[in-house]
């Protein structure tokens, strides 16, 4: 059986040196508000960056507040998954804000739960103090991920809840309720984009050869990892296939073809009702 190499300190580490566990929550309360705050500010003036992605979760957004969860029986979230536009409408309904400006909260606690969670992976590695501030420093200012923050796309959310699965799978002590929680997760990732139906073979397979007991126990552990988000997307699929005639909807150039907003006057000038 495959193990993974020990996260324990090396011997002669001086504890000295390592931030204690006050120390460490500072560190990672600074960083999380220094992300946040530069997803403020990269969208102070406009507001959420909009494209023609982002104009469809937000009309299925509006859809929901105003007939909740209809469009489960209409030819509607069939190319783009429903998580996100869900995600939308209940934190616009009880921020009494405009979609958004959900989607901009929702960027600013991403992105700092995100660079939350990169520090808290990296001290179970090494607790030295400038490589938990280099590697902080590294996150907040990611040019990628600012462009990511400020924009109103799923990828916030979906990368959110990827680190929170990696997290749990390779740090839980207890093999089951791991693989159960890091289940639930995977269904909300697959839910938020399609892609996250890549993590189900990649995590069954982590799991199987990083479980410690004999065959049965592995496979068994693996089953609780990967029947609720099989289950649940398989069932999505088909409601699909059921409404559009298609499991996934339409093919990205068919969709490229349909109504698009301009987005070069401004994030905020976008025509989100074209």
């Amino acid at each position: 059986m495959l193990k993974l190499p020990s996260l324990n300190l090396p011997r002669g580490t001086s504890h000295r040196s390592l931030p204690r566990r006050p120390q460490l929550f500072l560190v990672i309360l600074v960083f999380a508000i220094l992300t946040g705050y530069l997803t403020i500010r990269s969208t102070s003036l406009y507001g959420p960056g909009l494209s023609p992605d982002s104009t469809g979760y937000i009309r299925l957004a509006r859809d929901i507040q105003s007939n909740e969860l209809q469009f489960l029986s209409e030819n509607q979230a069939v190319s783009q998954p429903p998580l996100y536009p869900i995600v939308l409408a209940v934190t616009a309904s009880l921020g009494d804000i405009p979609i958004q400006d959900a989607a901009r909260l929702i960027n600013v606690l991403s992105s700092a739960g995100l660079a939350a969670l990169i520090l808290a992976g990296v001290s179970q590695v090494t607790l030295s103090l400038p490589v938990l501030i280099i590697i902080g420093l590294l996150s907040s200012f990611s040019v990628p991920l600012t462009l990511i923050w400020s924009m109103a796309w799923t990828e916030p959310l979906f990368i959110f809840l990827l680190s929170i699965i990696l997290l749990i799978a390779a740090g839980g002590r207890r093999p089951i309720l791991s693989a159960s929680f890091a289940g639930l997760l995977t269904a909300a990732a697959c839910f938020t984009r399609y892609a996250g139906i890549v993590l189900i073979p990649v995590l069954s397979a982590y799991f199987f050869f990083t479980q410690p007991g004999h065959l049965w126990k592995r496979l068994r552990g693996v089953a609780v990892y990967a029947v609720i988000p099989t289950l649940l997307f398989s069932l999505y699929v088909l409601r699909n296939y059921a409404v559009s005639g298609t499991p996934l909807g339409s093919s990205l150039a068919a969709q490229e073809n349909g109504p698009t907003c301009a987005h070069q006057s401004g994030p905020a000038m976008c025509a989100v009702d074209c």
